[in-house]
């Protein structure tokens, strides 16, 4: 299934479940010790190239996430726009990170030594044709996914104002977050593989302990897979339940959900779809409005929190079991309460 760039770091997390899933499917087959080394050293190459390719944009959307109305009187954010024109620039991009010429050995190295073990395994390569797609030499997904992203923040970053700064800052966040955690998923599958977390690595364990490749590889993204499935469930099934509601603006909650998000973290930001999806199953109109109101106010640049403390009192009134939503204590603190 090849990579759409139309949702950039999310490609990345993909493309980290799919040569987790190929190393899995080489540890599970037939090949002996020397050929199951000879895959995973391909993976461990794979996972630095895209490690070092993606890095440097990694640190511009953290950069991008605390970008504050001070930097942007300073004049950084035009400082932030050459780092990504020269990433953006062909030459540039390609002499300073060398992308292409380690995809070029990488596709050889696949051709050479790992394709035909898994010819001769028979395993079925669509599974992971992602990672064949994402290491071609020029139309690579690498590149294209880097280019879109540069070019997109680039845009972005041409007419940022003050008001459109939170914005900004809010898909820094999203996307920083799904690239940082795909990079860290693939870190950690690199460490395994080398053994460089102290414990012995995949590597060594082909010759020692064949099932504890299998069981570690399988562990791993089990773990991730079903992770990423609880978070996606929630906010799925939570924006579900209120799209089509008669009692709370939709939007308004997605804003909120964003801002805290990026102010805070994500639990503090769970609270919001919590909160909306409580006051919603009520059907009280009078709640719902007054939790509007509430969102609104923390979709601001700068949240009043004397009128988000009245909103919420104003809130609880109406509707006193929303003080019983899960995490509503430490978030009322840090949310409504008076500096």
């Amino acid at each position: 299934m090849p990579f759409d760039t139309s949702n950039n770091e999310d490609d990345v997390a993909k493309f980290a479940t799919e040569l987790g899933d190929l190393a899995i499917s080489a540890a599970r087959s037939g090949a002996d010790g020397f050929e199951l080394r000879q895959i995973l050293r391909f993976v461990n190459q794979v996972i630095q190239v895209v490690d070092q390719s993606f890095e440097t944009v990694y640190g511009i959307l953290v950069d991008l996430r605390y970008l504050s109305k001070s930097d942007l009187d300073a004049g950084r954010h035009i400082e932030l726009q050459k780092e990504l024109h020269l990433i953006r620039a062909k030459s540039t991009f390609r002499e300073s990170l060398e992308v292409c010429s380690r995809l070029r050995h990488l596709r050889k190295h696949y051709d050479e030594a790992v394709a035909p073990i898994l010819a001769q395994q028979e395993l079925d390569s669509h599974s992971w044709s992602s990672v064949l797609i994402l290491i071609d030499e020029y139309e690579g997904a690498i590149i294209g996914i880097i280019k879109k992203t540069v070019d997109d923040l680039s845009a972005r970053l041409v007419n940022v104002t003050p008001t459109s700064l939170p914005a900004l800052r809010v898909l820094a966040t999203e996307r920083a977050d799904l690239l940082g955690n795909a990079l860290g998923r693939l870190r950690d599958l690199n460490s395994r593989i080398l053994g460089l977390s102290g414990r012995q690595g995949l590597l060594e364990l082909t010759a020692t302990n064949r099932s504890g490749v299998v069981q570690v590889l399988v562990a791993q993204n089990f773990d991730q897979r079903n992770s990423d499935q609880r978070r996606g469930m929630f906010m799925g099934d939570t924006f579900s339940n209120i799209s089509n509601s008669t009692i709370i603006n939709r939007s308004t909650v997605q804003d909120a959900f964003n801002k805290i998000r990026s102010d805070f973290d994500e639990t503090t930001a769970k609270f919001i779809l919590e909160l909306a999806d409580h006051v919603d199953k009520s059907g009280n109109k009078d709640a719902g409005e007054v939790l509007d109101q509430i969102n609104e106010e923390l979709a601001r640049p700068q949240p009043r929190k004397g009128l988000l403390k009245r909103s919420w009192e104003n809130l609880v009134q109406l509707l006193p079991t929303v003080t019983a939503v899960a995490g509503a204590a430490g978030a009322i603190v840090k949310l409504f309460s008076s500096p």
